[in-house]
């Protein structure tokens, strides 16, 4: 069987970084092995390490790729808020804040990893402006949708989630 071009190569690199940010959202790092990231992506489990050195590598650029994917779409911040704070995004993990959904993995993950994540979330966060009220925003945001994953299925989680919007946007 040929080899792929560099530029297929390319495209299927980033197609498993692609599903990988789906995938480890959805089921966590350890929630996922190499052949169900390559498969994700259509690609066979032998050809992973021709992209990447490890699996830790992939999950700091998947992470990073879900941070800047979510900055492209920020449109202004009362949107931002809205959205990032209701029912729809608490109940789409998959697709939804790579922050609240692997955070607690990211941070013991290896320095080059957390060294991905901080680069992406530190551009994330100067798309707000004031760097300072960005990040206790952001804190809150993401603490709110954290305990209303939490507390799913109790009225509480929509509570969290009203609350938090409503202190932001007050």
């Amino acid at each position: 069987m040929p080899r792929s071009s560099k530029q297929d190569a390319a495209k299927h690199r980033q197609q498993v970084i692609e599903g990988a940010s789906e995938l480890f959202r959805e089921r966590g790092i350890d929630g996922v092995n190499v052949g169900e990231l390559m498969g994700a992506a259509g690609l066979t489990h032998g050809g992973f390490y021709r992209h990447f050195a490890s699996k830790d590598e992939l999950a700091g650029l998947a992470a990073a790729h879900a941070i800047t994917t979510q900055a492209e779409t920020l449109g202004d911040e009362r949107a931002f808020i809205e959205g990032y704070l209701s029912p729809e995004h608490r109940d789409d993990v998959a697709h939804g804040c790579v922050v609240s959904a692997l955070g607690p993995e990211l941070a013991r993950a290896d320095e080059p990893v957390r060294e991905a994540f901080v680069e992406a979330y530190r551009a994330f966060v100067d798309r707000f402006g004031d760097h300072e009220q960005a990040l206790a925003k952001l804190s809150t945001m993401v603490g709110a949708l954290v305990i209303s994953r939490v507390t799913k299925g109790d009225p509480l989680s929509d509570e969290v989630l009203a609350a938090a919007r409503g202190a932001l946007l007050a």
